[in-house]
């Protein structure tokens, strides 16, 4: 009889824990484990916002260092040469689109003076960092025009090659605005000046920088 009224205390208790359970929901230990939970997946997404600002940062650097680099070599062929670089860049034409056979930078193309190559492998398959082309520009865009041309670096949107429409390395804004506080410090019409995008003939996601100027020293 006591056995009988042991078992049926058991069955009636298990039954009560159970009642419990459902009544107050989850337990202590379920609910710090989805605490845990939540608290790791914060974790994870903070460090991964933090590692794109990082990131971008790398990007803004690797592309100043480049440009600066590639204004010197500029400055390297005017005074060899005493003519400014003619434009290459990507263009629909595939005669004028830059390439191997018409890059400045590593063929003379009738220029006197020309000591090059003065980039080992050229600018017409150079890149900024988020891949698009960084080509040469040598045209008057002052506003209004003074009738001199200059030579601008630009960082197009566009992989290298004679494809407008790739537009697979487009520039974050903030990212170009970054890479302009570097380049132009005083933010002078002088040698420095730097377009973001929504100055023509430049599209979103691409900037230009000034790196020379006819009668500059």
């Amino acid at each position: 009889m006591i056995k009988k009224k042991s078992i049926l205390f058991s069955i009636f208790k298990k039954r009560k824990n159970i009642k419990n359970k459902e009544k107050y929901g989850f337990t202590l230990i379920e609910l710090l484990v989805v605490v845990a939970i939540i608290g790791a997946l914060s974790t994870m997404l903070f460090i991964k916002i933090d590692f794109f600002g990082i990131s971008e940062d790398a990007n803004v650097a690797k592309t100043v260092h480049r440009l600066e680099s590639i204004k010197s070599t500029v400055a390297m062929y005017v005074i060899d040469t005493g003519y400014l670089p003619p434009t290459c860049r990507i263009n629909s034409d595939p005669v004028k689109c830059c390439n191997a056979d018409n890059d400045p930078f590593l063929n003379a193309l009738g220029r006197s003076g020309w000591n090059g190559p003065y980039l080992k492998e050229g600018i017409y398959n150079l890149t900024h960092a988020w891949g698009g082309q960084i080509g040469i520009l040598t045209a008057d865009l002052d506003l209004p025009s003074d009738g001199l041309n200059e030579v601008w670096l630009v960082l197009d949107d566009d992989a290298p090659g004679c494809d407008y429409s790739d537009n697979s390395g487009e520039i974050p804004l903030n990212a170009l605005e970054k890479i302009n506080d570097l380049v132009d410090i005083d933010s002078d019409l002088g040698d420095g000046i730097f377009f973001r995008g929504e100055s023509a003939p430049f599209a979103d996601g691409e900037g230009a920088w000034r790196v020379y100027r006819v009668g500059q020293q």
